[in-house]
């Protein structure tokens, strides 16, 4: 029974470690590039450090990077569909913020950027990118070899809302999380939540240029 217990937490825990670790490097990246005085290189620091990370982590694997990311190519068909359905999705969780009391809404923190072009490209493309591969890529595919895809969804999402700060914005996270993590059992690719990731971050930075 003790022995049934410890298999069945043990992939929690090892997912809550390498959340762990990512969060290390994040932090890690912010304060060396702040350092250095190159604070806006920060973000896709942060991405890069924690993806390599994860890379020599998983390395002595006998996996093609492929296969141990799911990085299966997806068709122009697929994109399409796949933008299609992020869109309005996005926009129901992004309405969230106009329906909560105001009080909370001070808690949701908004993007730390002058909106110039690296500092979209980090927050449309690269983050996404780097989130993507890590929580569905990696944690998400871990819990389901493990646990019921039910579970594994609401597990992966926690800890996705995690990382974003705020009442409102780690409620948000957490829903839109359950998505990606569907759109990545429905196409077994992470190619395809980083598609719905990237079209809600560009809506995401485009309501902040309207309602900021």
């Amino acid at each position: 029974m003790k022995a049934k217990a410890i298999s069945l937490l043990r992939p929690l825990a090892d997912s809550f470690l390498y959340v762990l670790l990512f969060l290390l490097c994040i932090a890690a990246a912010t304060v060396l590039f702040t350092l250095i005085g190159l604070p806006g290189l920060a973000a896709p620091g942060a991405a890069t450090l924690g993806v390599y990370a994860l890379y020599r982590i998983t390395k002595h694997r006998r996996v093609d990077i492929k296969e141990r990311f799911s990085l299966k190519p997806l068709t122009a068909r697929d994109i399409t569909l796949i933008v299609a359905v992020a869109v309005p999705v996005t926009l129901l969780v992004q309405s969230v913020q106009f329906i909560v009391p105001p009080q909370y809404l001070t808690e949701a923190p908004q993007f730390e950027m002058q909106y110039g072009a690296f500092s979209v490209f980090t927050t449309v493309i690269a983050s996404p990118i780097a989130e993507e591969i890590f929580f569905r890529g990696f944690i998400f595919k871990r819990l389901c070899a493990s646990y019921h895809p039910a579970i594994a969804v609401l597990i992966a999402s926690f800890m996705f809302s995690g990382m974003h700060p705020g009442e409102l914005w780690s409620f948000m996270a957490m829903l839109i999380s359950v998505f990606y993590s569907v759109l990545f059992l429905k196409y077994k690719s992470v190619y395809a939540p980083i598609t719905a990731h990237i079209t809600s971050n560009f809506i995401a930075v485009c309501f902040n240029f309207m309602f900021n």
